[in-house]
């Protein structure tokens, strides 16, 4: 038979709470410590259900995290295939551009570092509206 381990602190308890544990206790015919140490395993675990349980068993929630990181990393992969390839787009538009218009390469050194210190100084994307 195991044998329950007892600590014995006094609190103070709100007279209203007092006088309903005092009516339970008489209702079940209880001592008052039975119903305390209840209460108090009952709060005890409605806290826990609260605050860290799920209703998920861990391993469920690991395949779900795996399964979320592994579809993170293709989405990434595919963004960066996008980007990239938006980049040689858009590169192959500018050379175009800046051959037709005979713009010096002095001139285009000047125009990104501009654009670099308009991005720098608002901290967001460079709209073409805002700079002609």
């Amino acid at each position: 038979m195991t044998q329950n381990k007892a600590v014995k602190k006094t609190w103070y308890v709100d007279a209203d709470a007092f006088a309903s544990l005092e009516a339970i206790a008489q209702d079940e015919s209880r001592t008052m410590t039975q119903v305390v140490n209840e209460a108090l395993r009952y709060y005890a675990d409605r806290y826990y259900l609260e605050h860290k349980a799920t209703m998920l068993p861990a391993e469920i929630i690991d395949a779900m995290n795996s399964a979320v990181s592994l579809l993170e990393r293709r989405l990434d992969n595919r963004a960066n295939q996008l980007l990239s390839s938006m980049a040689v787009q858009l590169f192959i538009v500018n050379r175009v551009l800046a051959d037709s218009l005979d713009i010096a390469p002095a001139a285009l050194e000047t125009y990104r570092a501009q654009a670099a210190e308009f991005i720098k100084a608002n901290n967001r994307l460079l709209e073409l509206r805002e700079v002609i």
